[in-house]
């Protein structure tokens, strides 16, 4: 992935993403992120997400998007690898269905949905 977006991380960034336990930044934003602080990073992702919008090959074509790019290299590096998708309340079923459809265009059709419980009223 870092060779695709010309992206070069230092060993300290390296450590980090190796350490997370979730990432869901967009490539072009991969090396900010990795240098914030724990706290800082859980805030940014939040309002990031990998982008699903296919990519152009550069001949005017257009390929699999970077969500897909990142769940290649994932696989290649891991086929054991769980795909899990979490939303919560304030995730529209918009994007739900477009990470699922995104999946399902790559004939991977087997992955955890995580959601959080909807927070009582009192």
């Amino acid at each position: 992935m870092g060779d695709k977006w010309g992206i070069s991380l230092t060993a300290a960034q390296l450590k980090v993403f190796k350490d997370e336990a979730t990432i869901g930044i967009p490539m072009g934003q991969l090396e900010a992120y990795l240098d914030l602080e724990q706290a800082d990073r859980t805030a940014d992702m939040a309002s990031a997400g990998v982008p699903t919008d296919s990519l152009d090959q550069g001949d005017g074509t257009l390929g699999r998007s970077e969500f897909q790019e990142w769940v290649k290299a994932a696989r290649s590096a891991n086929p054991d690898l769980k795909l899990t998708i979490k939303a919560d309340e304030t995730t529209s079923y918009k994007v739900v269905k477009t990470l699922m459809s995104e999946l399902q265009d790559m004939n991977e059709n087997r992955y955890q949905l995580i959601t959080s419980y909807k927070k009582q009223e009192d």
